[in-house]
């Protein structure tokens, strides 16, 4: 994906993941509706500006937006959904 002013950056421990600005939305709100504040505030602070760097606790509930995010996804999210996912789950030793 060309980086631009409507993607967002997440840092991962391997590489760096690229999501649209709009799923970014659909996680940020996820992560709201899960009191996970902190980890919302970070994609709100960063944006597109800056990659999104996470510690465990972050990532763990990252995992769990975008585990919802699948079950309401669309098919045009699927890919950056599925390549976030094994990214987080490789980053915190998930099979």
């Amino acid at each position: 994906m060309a980086r631009g002013i409507n993607t967002v950056r997440v840092a991962t421990n391997e590489e760096v993941i690229e999501i649209p600005w709009k799923l970014s939305r659909t996680l940020r709100g996820n992560l709201v509706g899960a009191r996970e504040h902190s980890v919302a505030r970070e994609f709100a602070n960063k944006g597109t500006s800056a990659q999104i760097v996470l510690d465990r606790a972050g990532k763990e509930a990252l995992l769990g937006a975008v585990f919802q995010a699948m079950k309401e996804g669309s098919d045009e999210q699927a890919r950056h959904l599925v390549e976030l996912r094994n990214a987080l789950r490789a980053d915190l030793g998930h099979s």
